[in-house]
C-alpha cells in the first residue's frame, strides 16, 4: 500500500495500542503522548475512544490506561489461525514434567521473539503462581530462543538485526554485533542457545530452533530456569530434551 493511501488517524490509533503491547503495561495519557511524540489532546481522544469501545480500561484512581480482556478475542483468533497449539502443547507439557521446569514456545516477529505458549510442570501448578506470556515480546539478541532463531533463520534476519540498537538489560547482555556474531556461530555449532541472565537478572534458559519438514525455521522452544541451575550437566540434558521435542513437532507438521 502506498504511503499516501494510509489512513493517518488509524495509524496513530494503532501506534497507541502498540505502546501497551508488552508486559501488561499501564500508561497515562502524558506517557503515551511522550512515547509517540504526539499531541496530548490527540492521544487522549484515541485512548478514550478505545475505552468506550471496550478495548481499554482506565483506572479511576490513577487515570492510567491498560488493555482490556476484550483484546483476548484477537489473541484466541490469531492462535487458532497459526494452528500450533494442537501440535505442540502436549509435547510441551510432557517436557515440562520431565525437566520440572517451565517450557516456552515462540515465533519470530520482526527482530523480537513473540511468545505464544508456556507449559508449567504439573507438580508446581498449585504451589507456584505463574502468568500467561502469550503475546509478550523479547528482543532476539538477549534470549535463548531469539539467539536460536538468529542462528538458523538465514542471513537476512541477522542483517535486519543490525539495524537495531542493542540495549543492555543486564551486565552480561550482548551489546555489540561482533559479540553477537561470535555467539551465533557457536550456537550453529552446538545446535542450541543459552541465556545466562541476559534479559533478566537471575533468569536463564536453554533454547533450540523448531523447523518445519522442509527445514525452514518456524519457531523456537526453551526451558527456563534460574541461572544457578544452568550447570554444564543441566545445559546438556535440557538441550537434548529440547532437540527431541523440536523433532517431534517437526514430524507432526
Amino acid at each position: 500500500m502506498a504511503e499516501t493511501n494510509l489512513v493517518k488517524t488509524l495509524v496513530k490509533s494503532l501506534k497507541v495500542l502498540e505502546c501497551f503491547a508488552n508486559g501488561g503495561r499501564e500508561l497515562g495519557n502524558s506517557e503515551v503522548a511522550k512515547l509517540l511524540g504526539m499531541n496530548k489532546s490527540n492521544s487522549h481522544d484515541i485512548l478514550q475512544t478505545f475505552v468506550r469501545m471496550g478495548y481499554m480500561e482506565q483506572d479511576p484512581t490513577t487515570l492510567k490506561y491498560s488493555l482490556s480482556v476484550k483484546m483476548l478475542e484477537f489473541s484466541s483468533s490469531v492462535n487458532q489461525h497459526i494452528g500450533y497449539y494442537r501440535v505442540v502443547y502436549d509435547i510441551m507439557d510432557q517436557l515440562a514434567d520431565t525437566v520440572e521446569s517451565v517450557v516456552y514456545f515462540s515465533i519470530p516477529h520482526d527482530t523480537d521473539v513473540l511468545y505464544l505458549y508456556s507449559s508449567h510442570p504439573k507438580a508446581q501448578r498449585k504451589s507456584f503462581p505463574y502468568r500467561p506470556v502469550g503475546g509478550e515480546l523479547c528482543p532476539m539478541y538477549c534470549s535463548s530462543m531469539g539467539k536460536a532463531m538468529l542462528a538458523f533463520a538465514g542471513t537476512e534476519l541477522m542483517e535486519k538485526m543490525k539495524g537495531r540498537e542493542l540495549i543492555k538489560f543486564t551486565d552480561i547482555t550482548i551489546d555489540s554485533y561482533e559479540g553477537l556474531e561470535r555467539e551465533i556461530q557457536g550456537i550453529r555449532d552446538k545446535g542450541y542457545a543459552v541465556d545466562r541472565g541476559e534479559h533478566e537478572y537471575g533468569i536463564g534458559a536453554v533454547g533450540v530452533p523448531v523447523f518445519d519438514p522442509r527445514r525452514n525455521l518456524i519457531a523456537a522452544m526453551s526451558i527456563c530456569v534460574t541461572v544457578s541451575a544452568l550447570t554444564k550437566e543441566n545445559v546438556f540434558i535440557f538441550s537434548e530434551k529440547l532437540k527431541e521435542a523440536a523433532f517431534q513437532i517437526r514430524m507432526r507438521l
